[in-house]
């Protein structure tokens, strides 16, 4: 079932560290338990070990009954299985180790232990038995099922991977939990127990070269006819070899390059997941390492990815250094001190939701723009926080404008709601358009009647300079646009039917200092068009160049002035 969903690409989310790191505790572990055997130590009765630190402990205590003919069968072994490869390129080393080691047992003077002695083996084929069903039966076999399940699929799916990395192939996941899955359903009738995929029997299968699922076909027909026909002669098989065999298998799986390269160029985070799995994976078992592996792999992940998410406000211009201010000025752009602009990078996930929280305003925000252009995804508990701080903008007045958001990111808030409870039109393709908006809204937060008399006095000083009349005359205009200026009255906050209450683009009153005009110009320029028709919208982006050019004009009349008089 778990192949036919597909859940055997889930592997894929098992990381490289924790692959090698159970790889290499896995080869430890056969060789710890191989060394009984290679030493021929005898434990005394009632000592029967099954992990893999009783039996290092149980080893340690008896090795003084180390059986020195098991070890020269061991020993001469393992050295056939070194040398054969480079002699012999067809037949197998592990095969010319096993005949070699029968022969030494029984026709030279060494007595070591064989399958036989240890085991008793008999050649009968197993019977088929169906098991009795019932409701009872079923319920409580479920969660030892389903666990045996998972852990078996982990297993077979990890031995895949060893074999793809020493074949450098790629094998079918799905097909490989199919496969497994059906045979432990046939294996079950016959009185057979759950199996998975054998790391250190396919890793012995890949070195005597097996390469496609024939070799594991011709492997179960091997045992079949072993266990039928060979098996009096498989008890002749001395212990020392079959230990000297699964050393050899052990080495070429632990991947000690790959392990030691890890140690040597990993970050830090990656070294410790790798050395914890292969230490669990010795001292306690397979499933534990993966496990603990993957839970710290988790938490080692999302600690990086919330490090990666940043909230940066920007600065206003009046806040940084003429330094600063000097150096970067082609890069900045001038908005009003009543518009905020908080830039947010990374995931917002639920590791990193906090860092909503530290989005500060100031008292003289009135509108706060969102650039979540690097915020690539978004859960439910950064949506929550979300919503908490434009709950917190709402009570102070202040709109909260999102501005190019990611289709993921997008997603999750039109399904929580959020676009209708901030409103459609409060989300911007791009940072420009958003600033554009929040002008917008801040310049309609002024009465007509106040953008009139600011129409009138700009036009009357804007009459006088073209007209060239006296300075007095000059300067009575400016200083009653000053005024007009001072005076521009705003709505009150209550009877705006939006709620919002914006606030001027000017940083300043001092229409001759052009400070206005500089501030204003930074706006998406609109035509003339509505402000002579009393619509404030626009207002901005025409006044400050008006303002800014009216300024230039006063100073060059002056100038022409001081020159008259200075010829006369």
């Amino acid at each position: 079932l778990m192949g036919l969903c597909h859940f055997g690409t889930l592997i894929r989310f098992i990381p490289y560290t924790i692959t090698t790191g159970f790889t290499a505790g896995i080869a430890v572990t056969i060789v710890i338990g191989q060394l009984k055997d290679f030493f021929g130590v005898t434990y005394p009765d009632g000592v029967k070990p099954i992990e893999t630190m009783e039996k290092l402990h149980a080893f340690v205590e008896n090795c003084g009954t180390v059986n020195l003919s098991a070890v020269i069968v061991g020993v001469v072994s393992l050295a056939i299985l070194i040398i054969s490869p480079y002699i012999f390129k067809k037949i197998p080393g592990s095969l010319l180790a096993v005949v070699a080691g029968i022969l030494m047992v029984k026709f030279l003077p060494l007595k070591a232990s064989t399958i036989g002695d240890l085991y008793s083996i008999s050649n009968a084929l197993p019977g088929f038995h169906l098991p009795a069903l019932s409701l009872a039966a079923v319920e409580d076999a479920i969660p030892n099922a389903f666990t045996i399940a998972v852990l078996a699929a982990i297993e077979s799916l990890l031995s895949c991977v060893v074999a793809d990395g020493m074949i450098n192939g790629k094998h079918r996941s799905d097909m490989e939990l199919v496969a497994q899955g059906a045979g432990n359903i046939a294996s079950a009738l016959f009185g057979g127990i759950p199996a998975t995929g054998a790391i250190a029997r396919t890793a012995a299968n890949i070195k005597n070269g097996g390469r496609t699922p024939i070799a594991g076909m011709v492997h179960s027909i091997t045992l079949v006819l072993v266990l039928v026909v060979l098996m009096p002669y498989a008890g002749m098989i001395p212990m020392p070899t079959i230990a000297a065999i699964l050393f050899v298998v052990a080495y070429n799986m632990c991947q000690w390059r790959p392990f030691t390269h890890l140690i040597q160029t990993a970050p830090k985070s990656d070294i410790l997941v790798l050395l914890v799995t292969f230490f669990l994976t010795v001292v306690f078992d397979l499933v534990v390492a993966i496990e603990i592996g993957m839970l710290l792999t988790c938490l080692l992940f999302m600690k990086r990815m919330s490090d990666e998410t940043d909230v940066r406000n920007w600065s206003h211009t009046d806040e940084i250094s003429d330094e600063v201010r000097d150096a970067e000025r082609a890069r900045m752009r001038d908005i009003p001190s009543s518009i905020s602009v908080c830039e947010i990078t990374g995931p917002l996930f639920f590791g990193a939701a906090d860092q909503i929280g530290l989005i500060a305003v100031t008292e003289k925000t009135k509108c706060l723009i969102l650039r979540m252009r690097g915020v690539p995804a978004l859960d439910s508990t950064a949506m929550n926080s979300l919503t908490s701080l434009y709950e917190k903008c709402r009570k102070k007045k202040i709109t909260l404008i999102l501005s190019h958001v990611n289709d993921q990111p997008m997603r999750v808030i039109r399904k929580a709601g959020f676009d209708t409870l901030i409103g459609k039109e409060n989300f911007s393709p791009n940072i420009d358009a958003a600033i554009e908006k929040a002008e917008g809204l801040n310049e309609s937060d002024y009465t007509t009647d106040s953008w009139k008399a600011l129409q009138s006095a700009l036009a009357e000083a804007d009459t006088a300079l073209k007209e060239k009349k006296n300075q007095d005359t000059v300067d009575k205009a400016t200083e009653k646009l000053n005024k007009a200026i001072s005076a521009l009255v705003k709505k009150d906050a209550g009877q705006k039917a939006d709620g919002t209450n914006g606030a001027t683009g000017t940083t300043g009153t001092n229409g001759t200092s052009g400070k206005s005009g500089k501030t204003g110009s930074t706006s998406n320029t609109k035509s003339g068009k509505a402000a002579k028709t009393g619509d404030p919208s626009g207002m901005f982006a025409w006044l400050g160049l008006a303002v800014t050019s009216l300024g230039a004009g006063i100073g060059g009349f002056s100038l022409k002035r001081k020159k008259r008089e200075d010829e006369e």
